[in-house]
């Protein structure tokens, strides 16, 4: 929940969280849930979240701004979402960076909860035992992680999902002992 301070009926601050809006007006005894008709008169009004399908999509040259503005016919203020476009260049790279960094954590994370099991694949292949993964699967979709930075704009990427062949498990999973004293897994 997101609050806006109004002067003359006008958002002046926003968005504000219920805690620093309480620490304000730490004068007032303010009851647990805090709602539109008690804050009113106060001069703060409870901006409600909006669905995700009416937030744009940033860019890399635009950044989203959050604002506010009032719906007459609900008679209430509500998020409004705009593109701005970026012209400081330090900010531009700045921001780039620290996307493509993200990119790369979430991408290295996928490919790490999959490596096991292409080691798990030599094994069984040197033990001759049945295969348990398709590898040429895996391999399909490690590839496509690892081609996932060869794009221009880190904004617009869209992870592969892994083949239905492939439910994503941790490498981490506890062996047990069964009654004949093989290791199995859970």
């Amino acid at each position: 929940m997101f609050i806006a301070r109004l002067e003359k009926g006008i958002p002046v601050e926003y968005p504000l969280t219920e805690k620093e809006v309480r620490r304000r007006l730490n004068n007032y005894s303010l009851p647990e849930k805090l709602t539109d008709e008690i804050l009113k008169p106060l001069s703060y009004s409870i901006v409600p979240v909006c669905a995700s399908d009416e937030v744009p999509q940033q860019t890399q040259n635009k950044r989203l701004v959050v604002g506010v503005t009032y719906d007459k016919v609900k008679k209430a203020w509500k998020r409004s979402y705009t593109l701005e476009v970026i012209t400081d260049e330090g900010y531009k790279t700045r921001r780039l960076a620290k996307e493509w960094k993200s990119v790369r954590s979430k991408r290295d994370d996928l490919m790490n909860g999959f490596e096991w099991r292409i080691a798990r694949y030599g094994r069984e292949i040197i033990l001759g035992s049945r295969t348990t993964d398709d590898i040429v699967e895996l391999h399909t979709y490690m590839q496509k992680l690892s081609d996932i930075t060869n794009v221009i704009d880190p904004f617009l990427i869209v992870f592969p999902e892994p083949p239905k062949s492939l439910p994503l498990e941790t490498a981490n999973t506890s062996p047990t002992m069964n009654a004949n004293t093989t290791p199995t897994l859970k």
